[in-house]
């Protein structure tokens, strides 16, 4: 039988990680509806709009097997903060980026970033989580970007 401490899900590090997912998410979620108007208002066009849209999703979905080999080597944190600082880096590229094509690149290292966050961020739960409490582990992480997909999509309208 395993002590109690050993089946504790709300760790310190838990609570960090999910706080952490809140906010990235947060600044993921805020994008959604402000993006296209955004490109709209520095003259990219419908369809190209849509292209940068689906782009971030596209990138984030190709370098995930990547990177989760690469997480057998490397520490989840390491991704974690790579993550941030090219999600970062893209959305403040947005500022100088005027062309599709610098748009696109930006989509695209933003797209890389949100995978080094969500896939080294979902590693680190399974690890670190109680074999008979991972699922529920899981689920509770997961309603972080619930709650930033709830609430932060109409704060980036306001």
């Amino acid at each position: 039988m395993t002590s109690p401490s050993a089946q504790q899900i709300w760790t310190r590090n838990f609570l960090l990680i999910f706080f952490a997912h809140i906010v990235f998410s947060s600044a993921y979620c805020i994008l959604i509806p402000t993006l296209p108007i955004y490109f709209l208002g520095i003259g990219s066009t419908e369809v190209q709009i849509g292209v940068l849209i689906g782009t971030l999703g596209i990138a984030s979905l190709v370098i995930r097997p990547f990177i989760g080999r690469a997480l057998v080597r490397v520490s989840e944190k390491s991704f974690m903060m790579a993550g941030a600082l090219l999600f970062g880096l893209g959305s403040v590229g947005y500022l100088c980026a005027f062309s599709f094509w610098i748009l696109f690149l930006m989509r695209i290292v933003q797209g890389f970033g949100s995978a080094f966050i969500y896939t080294a961020a979902v590693t680190y739960v399974a690890r670190t989580s109680p074999e008979t409490r991972l699922g529920q582990s899981l689920s509770y992480y997961y309603v972080a970007f619930n709650v930033a997909f709830a609430v932060t999509p109409s704060l980036g309208c306001f």
